[in-house]
Formats: structure tokens, sequence, C-alpha cells
């Protein structure tokens, strides 16, 4: 079983490189701080915030180092210490030293050498923070460059960069997880072998021991014990026979995928989307994809939709120009969820051949030569005669070699396309329940339509140009020339109707402005969703949507008005369209976690997003608010950033 081919989509350096600068994971206080930390969350979510605020205070009392105590509190760890993120901004705002940043910055371009130039300059006034932001312009124009990787602390480490801390952790991780694979491998060898020697009663063991299995660190070797391992099968076949061992391995796989379906994590999710895409035998891909349906759509619709190819569409022809020249002309198109590509080939045919017959005559005079010493007269002429012919057949049977070559392979690529996408709608029709027909096409319009996305009516088409000339002459050496286009150029995102309306405060480094002021460049408080690490991080792209369908969501003392698509985190639910949240939803947000009172429709608006470095979100409005940038979220099953599942009864201690 293969692995599905995924979403193809450009990783922003930054969010590669800004990870090297994230604190290691999170350290586990005591258990008393622990504990308390735990019922401040959930005081929160009960919507108790004084309460909240003195158990996080007594959190900090047991234990001042620990770090999701501190930053659930509003602080950040800013020029080596704690401050609240108020501290930070009135300490920015009044600092010389950024104005004069501020201007250097406007003033300087967008050259490596100039970036260079403004980072040398920062670390002299010691702003860290843009230091960094400039280093990483660097390394976008120069991946090399070895100041940039100095003072960022990273080496390049099987394509990517990572600090020696996280080569380290990843080379563990990888060791942890071979020597897992080997002990779980041999492990499940040995029940089979069980099995398959014991009774109808071991058998049934076997099942229900797998069918219990709960630990993500199994998965790769259940997949290979179970789905990849052809030595099973013959075991088990051989043993038992066809009938009785197909019933097992069949049970066997059910059980797998009922493992899996009692798994939360990501791991888990994948897995499924693998068996329900690639396993041939519908009773384990059928339930493999049921089991997708209550999970987040965002855990496995892009891969899904990325996975789906359109057929290529192509026109070709042959025509024959008066000197004999044969030429193929192939216009190869494909669709593509946001841009179409298309494709236009020349390859001239031509074997030519010229003969030449010089005919040159001499003429000796010796008339008028009055003896031997006179010189006579020699007259020479040269005539040309020549003629060009070309080899017809030759250059029709190759120029039609050329085009039959060409749709052959067309026509066996849009079978394969054709035989992958019938697996993956299948998928599609029962995650979804719905049936939009065989062309890919429907299904990323309906996926755009739920993520709110603009898109164009007519797809942008991207052109190549490509002409290959085999003509030969029998006074040339044969010669192939080509010219035209290399690569295609970057599809451009579709404009998002996930967006803020203007006005709406965004939280920077120097306190709250207006999100249509913010620029590329400027550092804005943002969250770490699966560690919960509050820092800032630079915002990389600015965008503006047309007018598109307002919601407002009125919280206490504040309505924030939103488009359809824009994700908010709620409480136990992780990232949540605007569209789907309901009242009673708690918002979660650095100023306790605000009730959502009602959700109104208004009027038509444009709006602003952003796209931030590294966590990809950021804060809104005066309770600040923790919302998503235009960037589809990875999947994350967390309670809270960086929490998991938490009680929020009121224990019994802390009635009195």
């Amino acid at each position: 079983m293969k692995l599905l081919s995924s979403v193809s989509f450009v990783i922003a350096l930054f969010a590669v490189v800004l990870s090297s600068s994230q604190s290691p994971a999170t350290q586990v206080g005591s258990s008393s701080a622990d504990t308390l930390f735990r019922q401040a969350l959930a005081a929160a979510a009960r919507g108790e915030a004084t309460e909240c605020e003195q158990l996080l205070a007594e959190v900090l009392r047991t234990d001042p180092d620990y770090q999701l105590a501190r930053w659930y509190s509003g602080q950040v760890h800013y020029d080596g210490q704690w401050m609240p993120i108020n501290a930070v901004g009135q300490m920015v705002s009044s600092d010389p030293r950024w104005d004069e940043y501020q201007a250097r910055k406007l003033e300087t371009g967008n050259s490596p050498r100039e970036h260079a130039s403004l980072a040398r300059w920062c670390r002299t006034e010691g702003l860290s923070y843009e230091e960094k932001w400039h280093w990483l312009n660097v390394l976008a124009s120069d991946p090399d460059n070895r100041e940039a990787l100095g003072r960022l602390d990273l080496r390049i480490y099987q394509g990517q960069y990572m600090s020696p801390g996280q080569i380290k952790e990843h080379k563990l991780h990888a060791e942890n997880a071979e020597d897992d694979f080997k002990v779980l491998t041999k492990r499940y060898q040995s029940w089979i072998a069980k099995a398959i020697r014991a009774n109808s009663d071991d058998i049934e063991d076997t099942v229900k021991k797998v069918s219990e299995i709960n630990d993500v660190a199994a998965i790769p070797a259940l997949i290979e014990i179970f789905f990849l391992d052809m030595k099973t099968d013959k075991a088990v076949l051989s043993k038992l026979g066809d009938e009785q061992g197909g019933r097992l391995l069949s049970d066997l796989r059910l059980a797998v995928v009922q493992a899996l379906t009692q798994m939360e994590q990501h791991e888990a999710t994948w897995a499924l989307l693998q068996i329900a895409v690639e396993w041939p035998d519908p009773e384990a891909s059928n339930q493999a994809a049921e089991a997708l349906i209550p999970r987040e759509k965002s855990s496995y619709m892009p891969t899904l939709m990325g996975a789906l190819s359109s057929p290529l569409e192509a026109a070709i022809s042959v025509r024959v120009a008066p000197n004999g020249q044969y030429t193929v002309y192939e216009d190869i198109a494909e669709s593509h969820p946001l841009v179409r590509n298309s494709h236009f080939k020349t390859s001239k045919f031509l074997n030519q051949h010229t003969l030449t017959i010089n005919k040159t005559s001499t003429v000796t005079d010796y008339r008028g030569m009055r003896d031997w010493t006179d010189r006579p007269k020699v007259s020479r002429q040269t005539a040309s005669v020549s003629k060009t012919w070309s080899e017809r057949n030759r250059d029709f049977n190759n120029a039609m070699a050329q085009a039959s070559g060409s749709r052959e392979r067309i026509d066996l690529e849009n079978s394969l396309r054709e035989q992958r996408n019938a697996n993956i709608l299948k998928v599609l029709r029962i995650v979804t329940g719905e049936d939009l027909g065989s062309h890919p096409s429907a299904w990323w319009k309906d996926w755009n339509i739920y993520n709110e996305l603009n898109t164009p009516e007519k797809l942008t088409d991207y052109q190549t140009y490509e002409e290959q000339d085999y003509s030969r002459y029998s006074y040339q050496n044969y010669a192939q020339n080509y010219s035209g286009s290399v690569g295609t150029p970057p599809p451009r995102p579709p404009t998002t109707h996930s967006c803020f309306v203007a006005g709406t405060p965004v939280w920077t480094q120097s306190g709250p402005v207006r999100i249509e002021t913010v620029q590329v460049g400027d550092l804005v408080l943002s969250q770490d969703p699966f560690t919960g690490k509050l820092d800032y991080r630079p915002v990389l792209e600015t965008s503006v949507g047309p007018p598109s369908p307002i919601l407002n969501l009125v919280i206490d003392h504040e309505t924030i008005s939103t488009t359809r698509g824009h994700r908010f985190w709620v409480v136990d639910k992780g990232w949540q369209m605007s569209k789907f949240l309901k009242p009673g939803d708690r918002l979660v947000a650095q100023q306790g976690w605000p009730e959502l009172l009602s959700v109104e429709k208004a009027n038509e608006s444009e709006a602003f997003n952003l796209v931030v470095g590294q966590f990809h979100t950021y804060f809104v409005g005066n309770q600040k608010l923790l919302v998503h940038d235009k960037n589809c979220p990875l999947p994350n099953i967390a309670y809270l950033p960086g929490v998991e599942q938490i009680s929020v009864v009121k224990p019994s201690s802390l009635r009195n």
C-alpha cells in the first residue's frame, strides 16, 4: 500500500526557521503546580476569571518556572525576563531604539545585503527579535549564508533548518521510533503465530487484543504487520487455508481499523486515510472512511483534495509546410484547484538533402604568342547546378510517431488518474455524504466554498512553451534545438473571505493597532497552538479581501466583526470557523475566556487578514481573542493551546 500524495504547497522559510527559537517542550511542574494549573483553566472555562487569576498566581508561587502558567497569565519571556504583555507594549512604544529602527526599516530595501546590514545594527542595539527577522530575510535569498545561520544558530539537516538541539531531538525520536517498531512488530508476529496454532478462542482473543491497542507509537507496526507484510498473509493462509485464513486476516485488519478509530491523534487519522484510499478490500476501507467522519475536516480533507487529479486535456495535430517540413503541435492543459497550466510544444521534422554539381571550364589561348617566352591566355568559367529534395516518407513517419506516442502517454496517464480518483472519490462520498460527480473541479469548488475562499470563475492560465527541431540537413551536423520557458510560475493564492473589518485591534509588540495598518515585518502577539507558548512573531504577508458577508460576534463589552470563514479557538472544540460559532461558546482570549452572547449578520464589507510566521496565530479585539491567520490550521486535538483535556467541574475542596 503506497503512501497518498498530499497537497502540494510551499512552506514558508520563516515557519521552518523560526521553530528553532521555540523553547524546549513545556516543563513539567510539580504535581501540586499541575493540579493548580488545571484547576485555574477549569475555572476560566466556567467563566470564573477572578478565580482563574488567583489560581495561576498560586501556581507561579509554587513553581516560578512553570511556563504554561506564565503564558496563560499573559506573560512573555522578553529581553531575558518574564513580562506582562502590556508592559512589553509600554516599553517598546516608548523606546527610542524602536523608533529609530522603524525609520531605518522604511529606508532599507529588500536585498540580502541591506537586510544583513540592518540585522547587524539591530544586534548592536539589542533588538533581538528584529535582528532575527532580517537574518531570516537573508536566508530567504541566500539559504547557505554562514553569518545568518550562525546568528540564528541553525544547521541544514535533511533538507531543513534546525538548531543543534532540534537535530539531537530529531535523531533521538527517530531512534526511539525504530526501537518501538522492532519490538512491536515482533510482538504482533508472535500473536499471529500463536493464533494460527491454537483454537478458535485464541484467535478471537488475538483479534480482541489488536482492537484494544491505544498506543499511537504502535501505528507503524500495525500497518506493517497487518496490511503490508506479505509473510503474514502467507503464514496465515498456508496454516488455516484460504477460507478460514482469509477471514482471520480480514478480522485482524478490521480490528486495526477499530483500534485506530479509538485514537484521536493525527497519526491515527493519517493511517485511517491511507487504508480508506489505498486498501482494496471494501470492508476495511469503507470502515476506515467512516471513522474519519467525526474528525476535524481540516485534518484529512486537504490531503484528499490535493490527491485528486483532473484529466489531461490534449489537442495534437500534424501539419506539413511547402518545403516538406512536418510539424507536430501539442497543446496539453491541466487544471488544479487554483490555477490552470498549459504547455504548448512544437516538434519539427525535415530530412533534407542538397546535391550541387560544379562545372568548371578552363581555356588556354595560344594565339598571338610570338615565341615561348610569351605566356598564353588562360580563362576559367564555373557553372553550378543544385538540386534539393527531402525524405517525405521518413519525416511523415517520424511526425506521426511523435504524435501517436504523446497520445498514448496521455491516455495512459489519464487512465491512471481515473483509477486513483475513483478511490479518493469513494472516500469523499462517504465522509461528506454527498455525490458531486467524478470530476475533481466540482469537489474543489465545494471545498473552496466551505472554507469561504473567493476563487475566480475562470482560473488563471499559466502557459509554457517548448520547441524541438529534429531537422537534419546533409551539409550540416545533426542539431537538436530547444527554446522555451522553464518551470511554472507559482499559483497565486485565492482571495480569502476569512478576515476582519478595518479598525479591528491587532496586538503587536508595541500594543494594539488597527489591522489595516499592520505591515510585513511587524511583530504581533502569537501563541503556539501545540505548546501554548506565547511570544511575538513576524507578519509575513498582509491581504485585503473583497466585500463579503460579515458576522458580528457579540461578547461582553465588545463586538468583533469578521467574515464567515475566520477561525477562532473555542474551548474544548479547537479551531472553529465563525459561521459555526454558537451562543454559549467560550472563546479563548488573553483576558479570560469570554462567552459568545450572540452571532449577528451584518452588511458586506472589505476585510483584512495576515499571515504570521511559525505559529500562524494572532490576537484581536480589546480582550485579545486568539485567531488563526489566513492559512488552514494543522490538525490539533488539544482542549486549549498546549493543554490536553481537563475537567471543568469545580472540585469540592474549592467550594468551601
